[in-house]
Order: C-alpha cells, then sequence, then structure tokens
C-alpha cells in the first residue's frame, strides 16, 4: 500500500498507524451519504461525509473508493479520503 500527502506535514501510513495507537478513544459521530456506480466489473463510490468532534467542531471530509470485480469478489484498487476545502 502506498500513502500520497500533498501537505507538508503528512505522515506515511506507518506513521498514522502508530498516532492511532497511541490515541484514546473518541466518540466522532459521522453522517455519511455516499453514492456509487457499477460499469462491468469496476465500481466506484463517492462522499462528502461530516465528521463532528467531541467538541461539537464539524469537519467536512471528501471520499472516493474504485473496486473491481476479481473472481467474484469486489476489492478496493483505489481509495482516497481528504479533509474537504473550507469555503
Amino acid at each position: 500500500m502506498h500513502t500520497i500527502g500533498s501537505f507538508p506535514l503528512e505522515v506515511t501510513l506507518a506513521k498514522f498507524l502508530q498516532l492511532l495507537e497511541a490515541s484514546e478513544p473518541a466518540d466522532i459521530q459521522i453522517e455519511s451519504h455516499p453514492s456509487g456506480f457499477v460499469r462491468n466489473n469496476v465500481a466506484w463510490v463517492t462522499d462528502l461525509p461530516r465528521f463532528r468532534m467531541p467538541s461539537g467542531e464539524t469537519r467536512r471530509g471528501r471520499q472516493t473508493i474504485v473496486m473491481i470485480e476479481l473472481h467474484g469478489a469486489w476489492k478496493v484498487v483505489h481509495s482516497h479520503l481528504s479533509r474537504g476545502v473550507v469555503g
């Protein structure tokens, strides 16, 4: 798996997992309304999830997932999640 970041302080997947393991559980509520499409053996999903943090702050996200059907099972071949642009 490759992790690509565009922000100067982006972390690698390994570092992100370390940070996640060291974090205390948080009550983050997620509102999600994904839209999906299928064409032959390719499917993709888009979403603009809203995250409500324990402090009450709300953050928007952008998410896309691309899958292929391989031997009767759907496999994720690409996934993207980022914080939405404020404005």
